[in-house]
């Protein structure tokens, strides 16, 4: 999650398998491994990995965050389709404008997540996109966030995170104005072009009402409820 992390440090690949059978076994299957680092995709054995767990009977669902730069072609999208029928790809979209970008990520991957996301709606490989918010930067982007997610069916989930400063962004962090997963909501229901309303959310099954909120899109007959 630090965008400045350096490091070649990395667990053997027999070992993480070892480790994986253990955890799973014990458990009794495992409802879902997320491959996360930094990024991904940038590990020299990410494929054989992703295969592993593909073929793993005891694992579930696969989860792939990612910025999409290692995504950037169809070749490298298709790689992913071995593991078609468990993954789904979560895709940084923290906005539509490059300012945004330069704010949080330091780069403009706009055009590379666009692409990132034709591929893998060809491909029918599943999707969320993942918003990072702060305000003042990108709170009034979210409407349009998730319209883009809804106008694609493949994109099954859009998730929306406010910045927990911890040491990924240069923002300087200020209590008064932090954004709150309710003013996310508001910021849903009044900016998305779906007709969603602020009571339409109901808190997760979490450890506090306040850790996660969700709604639910309907898609029927081309439209969406």
């Amino acid at each position: 999650c630090y965008s400045d992390a350096k490091g070649d440090r990395m667990v053997p690949l027999e070992q993480l398998k070892t480790q994986i059978d253990a955890l799973a076994t014990k458990k009794g299957g495992l409802d879902s491994v997320q491959l996360t680092g930094g990024e991904a995709l940038l590990h020299p054995q990410f494929h054989e990995l992703l295969s592993y767990l593909t073929d793993h009977p005891l694992v579930k669902k696969i989860y792939l965050p990612t910025n999409g730069l290692e995504l950037n072609t169809m070749d490298a999208a298709r790689r992913l389709l071995v593991a078609k029928s468990k993954l789904m790809v979560l895709l940084q979209f923290d906005g539509i404008h490059d300012a945004t970008d330069r704010a949080l990520r330091q780069a403009t991957p706009a055009k590379v997540r666009r692409r990132v996301i034709a591929h893998l709606e060809e491909l029918g490989v599943f999707m969320q996109l993942t918003m990072t918010l702060t305000q003042g930067v990108n709170d009034e982007e979210v409407g349009a966030v998730v319209d883009v997610g809804l106008a694609h069916s493949h994109i099954k989930v859009i998730a929306l995170q406010p910045a927990t400063y911890s040491g990924r962004y240069a923002l300087a962090p200020d209590a008064d104005t932090r954004l709150t997963l309710s003013d996310l909501v508001k910021a849903v229901s009044r900016q998305a072009g779906a007709r969603v309303r602020e009571e339409d959310f109901v808190p997760i099954p979490c450890s506090h009402p306040n850790c996660g909120w969700i709604t639910l899109f309907l898609r029927r007959f081309g439209l969406v409820h």
